[in-house]
């Protein structure tokens, strides 16, 4: 029984003395791995949308945040990261194009940036971005929502966008030349203004931001051969500008969704057979431009 109680007493001396050793230094691994956390580093509060679909595919995403930064003395300046690292605006086309290399030349046919962006940022950062992105050729956007009266966190919801697609700029396809020229074919250009509370002009009439839903449902059931002309305004806050598109495309889906219950007694996306799908996109159409004041200058410098 001594040896037993001596070598418990030593046992335990060792066992504590080892318990004050840090093997692994818990809290530079943690600090090291919050500093790679958005949400830890910056102020990102995502904009609410009715209208969003989930993204699945995620290793196709190259995610862009345009954040706020912790500091409030700093709450006007805006802050783009990309790939955990801070980047000038007139840099993004370049880091781009290298992470855009990076991948097999396959995956950059189905690329798709994810644009994480805090609602108070001003439009005119996120329109001069966008127009960097289509310079590049890859053209394919998704601005990142969180569900209106959603119940949880926000991170809970990062799978949650809008999904829209840019005309190219000097792109071997479809560049924006191409798209005004196919778009100019159709009789009916619904001029959209966005004004700076947010509130539209549509054919030279005031539509208040809220209403702008049933607006577009009417123009897409009762107008043929129509297609929409967004002029976005760089100086409302990001939150309106989605608002705006999100009851766009809010307006036709349901328009969709109301003609094929009645025609094939399914929602539209519902529908799996190719022919009755074409159907329904003939029968209401979506198609949009944005005039940007970044793509009004080009077209100007290059006619």
């Amino acid at each position: 029984l001594k040896w037993m109680i001596i070598s418990a007493i030593i046992v335990s001396f060792i066992s504590y003395g080892f318990s004050k050793v840090d093997i692994v230094d818990y809290k530079n691994l943690n600090n090291i791995i919050l500093q790679k956390n958005i949400h830890y580093k910056y102020n990102l509060k995502l904009p609410e949308s009715n209208n969003y679909q989930r993204s699945y595919r995620q290793s196709m995403l190259q995610n862009i945040y345009i954040v706020k930064p912790k500091d409030q003395n700093k709450s006007e300046e805006s802050i783009i990261v990309i790939d955990n690292k801070v980047v000038s605006l007139d840099s993004i086309s370049n880091k781009l194009h290298d992470l855009k290399l990076k991948r097999d030349i396959v995956e950059r046919r189905f690329l798709i940036y994810q644009l994480n962006i805090d609602e108070r940022i001003k439009t005119g950062i996120v329109n001069d971005l966008k127009f960097q992105i289509s310079k590049l050729g890859t053209t394919r956007i998704a601005l990142s929502v969180v569900p209106s009266n959603s119940e949880f966190d926000q991170r809970f919801y990062r799978n949650y966008s809008i999904f829209a697609k840019l005309p190219g700029i000097d792109s071997s396809r479809f560049n924006i030349h191409e798209a005004i020229s196919y778009y100019n074919q159709f009789e009916n250009a619904i001029e959209i203004v966005q004004l700076d509370n947010g509130d539209c002009i549509i054919d030279n009439k005031m539509v208040e931001l809220d209403s702008l839903y049933y607006v577009v449902q009417y123009i897409t059931v009762n107008r043929n051969n129509h297609y929409f002309k967004l002029y976005p305004n760089d100086k409302v806050e990001f939150s309106k500008y989605v608002s705006l598109i999100s009851q766009l495309q809010q307006a036709v889906n349901d328009t969709r969704d109301y003609y094929s219950v009645s025609r094939f007694s399914k929602k539209f996306n519902e529908l799996y057979n190719g022919e009755q799908r074409k159907e329904v996109i003939k029968k209401y159409p979506f198609r949009l431009v944005e005039y940007s004041d970044d793509l009004i200058e080009y077209l100007e410098n290059n006619e």
